[in-house]
């Protein structure tokens, strides 16, 4: 699948189908045409809280298959213009959450870079929050 009405699997998607406008609380939102987009990515499912979802946020970690997540990093970083991503990561799984009302801006970890399949090893700050996150922070960068 590639891109049917405003769903899509950004693995296999142009990024030139896509809009990005600025939303709320200074969040970019992609559309495709004028309905807000919907992506569909293809993996393993490694862990899910969708159903006990619990008291503040719901979230499902999936693990992409073959090179969908090297795909995947070039969309998102092309259509949001962008040379450094954030993720939450754990064993190569990338955890996709709802983000608490009490959280106003995205984390950020300036001093750490890494590609979640390559064989480099992580620098990250070694910070209670960090580590409670299992997040990462890379910067594998390509030139189209």
């Amino acid at each position: 699948m590639t891109k049917q009405g405003r769903h899509f699997n950004p693995s296999r998607t142009s990024p030139l189908d896509m809009i990005v406008r600025d939303g709320y609380r200074g969040r970019r939102e992609a559309y495709i045409g004028k309905q807000p987009a919907v992506a569909i990515s293809t993996g393993y499912c490694t862990d899910s809280n969708l159903i006990r979802g619990g008291k503040f946020n719901k979230s499902i970690t999936i693990l992409f298959h073959g090179q969908e997540w090297e795909r995947y990093c070039c969309f998102i970083n092309m259509i949001f213009d962008q040379q450094n991503m954030i993720g939450q990561l754990y064993k190569s799984a990338l955890t996709f959450s709802t983000l608490p009302e009490s959280i106003s801006a995205p984390l950020t970890f300036p001093n750490a870079a890494i590609s979640p399949l390559s064989s480099r090893r992580a620098k990250i700050m070694n910070t209670p929050l960090e580590r409670s996150k299992g997040a990462l922070y890379f910067s594998d960068i390509g030139i189209c």
